[in-house]
Parts: structure tokens; C-alpha cells; sequence
């Protein structure tokens, strides 16, 4: 009897090198930095009408100089979920999960040092510097091979300001390890794909000394792309296997995935199984530079940056989503009869706001700024590509 699965919406240390100066956050003292005593001094030089004005500037200046915002940060607020739960996991799994750490200051953040409490886990951050509104992942790699029973390992993580300031966050993976389910291998591990085509892959799921009429009852998995089935192997008194075959569709996003597969059972020992599922899809369009970052813009100064987008075969550019606003595209090729190429070029144009007058509105308040623009082609492996833009749009 075959199953389908159903898809839904829904240690070890590692260091840098440490810094050749450092100040430990905490305690009640607090040193004003130049451009804030400038801005207090701005606050009580206002007058009553003009309260509102330096009123926001002091916020945006604490925001910028991150040092309030970044000692009063908790790790919900640079982590989503700083917790996971792989659940009942057979022994030997290889579970994998990766952490966003968020960076939602207008300075950058740089990690300094990450830490698991338990020789079974590998922690490695995917980039050690995070600049302003971007983020990094902290991949974990948790091994089950000698561990039976709840078993929970804590990250730490230390975060640093440009003033040296540190924080320490903690992150937690947990899970139940039951050695009567085992996994062989220890996990559905794809590799390096070709995104053109159906990649498969098989495990072998064995449930020993378990009730006699043990069998799955559904499957889910979050990730769209993949396809699973779930075949009866051999059925005898303390003894069940299933052969699991999975198929990853063409399509995937672009780099390194880490999914799950979830069996549910008719076991109320084993209600949920989780497999992981590991592997990565090479990128197929490659912007160069792949992170348009402007600089100071000054308001009325116009800019323009040329993007190259490269692809494995002659293609065509159809769109971009999120023109607009003071960004636009100069001759966009999809609006003429641009020949297909395996490079395309792009000119993007930028007009940062003006000060504020009757003709000319603010459309966006001075400070750090962020888009992403999508770029549509006609490559069906690969139909399109996000372009994070960033600037700081200066006073005027």
C-alpha cells in the first residue's frame, strides 16, 4: 500500500578572531556620543512648534547609531524562532535547521563568536557580518546517532556593534530520539541538483518492537518541490519498514535547502516522524553585483548603476517588480524587441526625494533605505531573481 504525501502553506565552537578592542554592554552607566549630544542640544534649542522635528530626527539617530535599540534587543527580536522543535526523530537522523538572525538596525552587526553546548551539533554562520535591514543564517547540525531519549543543545551566539559593544543570544534545538525507529541513511540528502530536473531519492524507515499494526497515516511536508511516497517493505511480529521515496520537482529557489518530511502514525508512541531532507539547487541567473549598495545619496542627485544578469542560456528580461518611487529602469528591454542573450544589461536610474516643498513632496523620510527588486525572465528553471537595493538618503 503506497502513500502520497500532502503539501501546506505552511557541540562545537566557532569564533572570529576577536577584535582588537571590545566593551562589554551592560550596567547602568551610558556615554553620550558626539552627534547625540548634537541632537540633544537640537531638542532644547527647538522651539514649541518645531518640537516634532527633532523629535523624529532623535529617534532616527538612535536607530543609526544602534547602541539603545541594540542593548535593549532580545533574541525575538533579531531571531523569529529561536527555537526548534525537531520532534520524535529515529536515532541516527541527521537533523538540520538554520536560524535568521535579523539585522533590523541602520548599523551593521557582526558575529563574533557562536558556541553549541554539545559535541553533536556543528553551528556555522552563513556570512559573520550583517549590514543593515539584511540577515544571516546560522546553520545547525544535530546528530542522533548516540543519544536516545529528549535531548535539547543550546547556541550561543555573540553579536558586536561598531562600538564594540557585545550581545549574546540563545537559540535552542530540541528533539525526542527514539531508538525502536531508525533511519538508513540518516537522511534523504539530494546534494547538488540539476534544477532541470526530477532528482530522487530513497530511505529505508524501520520501526522495531512496535505494536504489530504500526502504519503511517499521512504525510506533509512545507516544501512545495518535493514529491514523496511511502511503500510497506516487510511486515513481521516486532519488525516494520517502509521504503520512503522522494522526487524533487524542477523550480526550487536558488542555494542551499534544509526541509522536512513529517509521517504521521497510528502509534500514539510515534504519532509524528521527521525526516530530514538536504540538499542544494546552484544558482541558474546570477546578478553581478548581486547587492546594489548606493551609498549617500543626496536629495535631487541622480544616479545610475548598470546590472548584469547572467544566465545558462540565451533569455529574455520581462518585468521587474518594484520600479517605482524615485527607481526605474532606463529603455527597459521588454518594452522593445531586445534580442535574447545569456547576458542581459540593465541601467537602473535613482532619483533620491528633494526637500520638501509644494511641488516637490518628501516621498521618504532621510536615512537608511531598502527595496528589492525583482527581475522577471523567460527561463522557465528560473523565471526570476531578487536585487536588494540599500542607500542612505541624506538630509537636505
Amino acid at each position: 500500500m503506497g502513500w502520497t504525501i500532502v503539501t501546506t502553506a505552511s557541540g562545537s565552537t566557532w569564533a572570529r578572531r576577536p577584535p582588537s578592542t571590545s566593551t562589554l554592554s551592560g550596567g547602568g552607566g551610558r556615554t553620550w556620543s558626539k552627534p547625540c549630544r548634537w541632537l540633544l542640544t537640537a531638542v532644547l534649542a527647538a522651539t514649541v512648534g518645531g518640537w516634532l522635528v527633532p523629535l523624529t530626527f532623535c529617534a532616527q539617530a538612535q536607530t543609526m547609531l544602534g547602541g539603545g535599540l541594540f542593548g535593549r534587543s532580545s533574541a525575538r527580536d533579531l531571531v523569529e524562532q529561536p527555537h526548534h522543535d525537531f520532534g520524535v526523530v529515529p536515532r541516527g537522523a541527521r537533523m538540520t535547521h538554520a536560524f535568521n538572525v535579523a539585522n533590523p538596525l541602520s548599523v551593521p552587526l557582526t558575529i563574533e563568536r557562536l558556541e553549541a553546548s554539545c559535541g553533536c551539533t556543528l553551528a556555522r554562520p552563513e556570512q559573520t557580518t550583517i549590514p543593515p535591514g539584511e540577515s544571516s543564517r546560522i546553520i545547525a547540525s544535530f546528530d542522533t546517532a548516540k543519544f536516545v531519549g529528549p535531548k535539547q543543545v543550546r547556541l550561543t551566539v555573540t553579536l558586536s556593534d561598531p562600538q564594540g559593544r557585545l550581545k549574546e543570544l540563545s537559540l535552542k534545538l530540541s528533539a525526542v530520539i527514539r531508538p525502536d525507529l531508525t533511519l538508513s541513511p540518516g537522511q534523504l540528502d539530494f546534494g547538488r541538483v540539476d534544477p532541470e530536473r526530477v532528482i530522487e531519492r530513497t530511505l529505508t524507515l524501520a520501526r522495531v518492537q512496535g505494536p504489530d499494526d504500526f502504519a503511517p497515516t499521512r504525510m506533509i511536508s512545507a516544501c512545495r518541490f518535493l514529491d514523496a511516497e511511502l511503500a510497506e517493505l516487510q511486515r513481521r511480529p516486532g519488525l516494520t519498514r517502509y521504503l520512503l521515496t522522494a522526487r524533487l520537482k524542477p523550480g526550487g529557489p536558488a542555494g542551499p535547502f534544509r526541509e522536512e518530511i513529517r509521517i504521521l502514525t497510528n502509534d500514539p508512541d510515534a504519532p509524528s516522524i521527521t525526516i530530514p531532507v538536504v540538499g542544494e539547487v546552484p544558482e541558474v541567473l546570477v546578478a553581478s553585483p548581486r547587492h546594489l549598495a548606493l551609498g549617500r545619496l543626496e536629495p535631487g542627485r541622480v544616479v545610475e548603476t548598470r546590472v548584469l544578469i547572467r544566465g545558462p542560456a540565451p533569455f529574455r528580461v520581462t518585468g521587474i517588480d518594484g520600479l517605482g518611487d524615485g527607481v526605474e529602469c532606463v529603455d527597459p528591454p521588454w518594452e522593445g524587441s531586445a534580442a535574447a542573450r545569456p547576458v542581459q544589461v540593465l541601467t537602473l536610474r535613482f532619483t533620491p526625494p528633494v526637500p520638501p516643498s509644494d511641488r516637490h513632496p518628501f516621498p521618504s523620510p532621510p536615512g537608511d533605505w531598502h527595496r528589492v527588486l525583482v527581475v522577471r525572465t523567460d527561463l522557465p528553471a528560473a523565471p526570476s531573481l531578487d536585487l536588494p537595493i540599500s542607500a542612505t538618503l541624506a538630509h537636505p
